[in-house]
């Protein structure tokens, strides 16, 4: 390549960040092709209040822990309102966390308690969606770090995703592309996000809708997506060091200068899931919480003994809950994990 075609490719490179700085600026970073499961433009458009509780982590968070549920146990444990909100993002990990919460959680919207919904995959250095998990959400001046952490060409393209990101946010934007999804729209606009809600005959509509929405994603997820589970998800499982790592402890630090109160709650997983996952894997995921527990003093919650966690009908699929399910798991959290945490009661 010749020295203008040089040019060309830094003036086309030093464009694109423009475009993205100006974009995310006005607040459309979150204006993505994919949307499900947590509307994350409509809540930058909220008027910023206090938060209470906010929730990080994958799909199966945005299914587990209804801020409807959790607000109304409580308003009860507590004697006064609060605001919870459900920011998951699909197959989130320690990387995603901790970027939505710099991103959004800032100023009045930093929350008292953020809950990190986990599972396996979300610590784990190979998931197999974190490029495109990165290409979704890294910053400009994630580059060097993501870069460094790159593993193949599509490593590295994703990495220098968002000098292009800007373009396409503006352009789904001005296709209107962005306000596809009505019900996530509806969820965050008044309940918080998430999947379900409670305690409202449209509630009730919305998640017998969602459900029945969904209803084929067990038949298809025991057909196609268990059988090569452990190949797919977990035939690389490295914890403990490399980006995501590294991601996860720079939430705890921007957690600890805040003030925030950090939860963790182990996703519920149906036994047909789980038996899927090698058994090196269940103990290194283990020892890991462990390690956050003893070392950063992160309570951690296992709801796997509740009797509804073993049932088929207390789940969409074999890793995402449902309505009934989100909401006695949302108040066994309220009760078991929040509401120490809020009263700093937690020791």
């Amino acid at each position: 390549m010749g020295r203008r075609g040089l040019l060309i490719v830094l003036w086309g490179i030093l464009l694109g960040a423009l475009l993205t700085s100006i974009t995310d600026h006005m607040g459309l970073k979150y204006v993505q092709g994919l949307i499900w499961p947590t509307d994350l433009y409509t809540f930058q458009q909220l008027e910023p209040a206090p938060i209470d509780v906010a929730v990080l982590g994958s799909s199966r968070a945005s299914f587990a822990l209804s801020p409807s549920a959790l607000d109304g146990c409580l308003t009860e444990t507590l004697g006064r309102q609060t605001q919870s909100v459900n920011l998951a993002r699909t197959f989130s990990t320690g990387f995603t966390a901790q970027v939505v919460a710099a991103d959004l959680l800032v100023g009045e919207r930093t929350p008292e308690v953020l809950l990190l919904g986990v599972g396996p995959e979300f610590f784990n250095e190979h998931n197999h969606q974190r490029k495109q998990s990165i290409a979704m959400h890294a910053n400009i001046a994630d580059i060097p770090d993501v870069l460094r952490h790159a593993d193949g060409l599509s490593g590295i393209v994703a990495a220098l995703w968002p000098l292009v990101r800007g373009a396409s946010s503006l352009s789904i934007f001005l296709a209107s592309r962005h306000e596809a999804e009505a019900q996530l729209r509806w969820m965050m606009l008044h309940h918080g996000g998430g999947q379900f809600c409670f305690n409202t005959p449209n509630c009730t509509e919305n998640n017998t809708r969602v459900r029945s929405n969904l209803s084929h994603r067990w038949a298809a997820s025991t057909s196609t997506m268990l059988p090569n589970l452990a190949d797919e998800r977990f035939a690389r499982y490295v914890i403990g060091e490399g980006l995501v790592h590294d991601r996860l402890m720079a939430l705890i630090d921007w957690s600890e200068l805040r003030g925030v109160k950090l939860g963790i709650v182990r996703m519920p997983l149906h036994d047909t899931f789980l038996r899927r996952i090698p058994s090196e894997v269940h103990s290194a995921y283990a020892a890991y919480l462990s390690r956050l527990t003893d070392e950063h003093g992160i309570p951690v919650l296992t709801p796997s003994n509740a009797p509804w966690a073993r049932k088929q009908s207390s789940y969409i699929d074999p890793d995402h809950i449902g309505p009934r399910a989100s909401q006695l798991l949302s108040e066994q959290v309220c009760r078991e994990l929040v509401t120490p945490l809020l009263s700093g009661e937690e020791n």
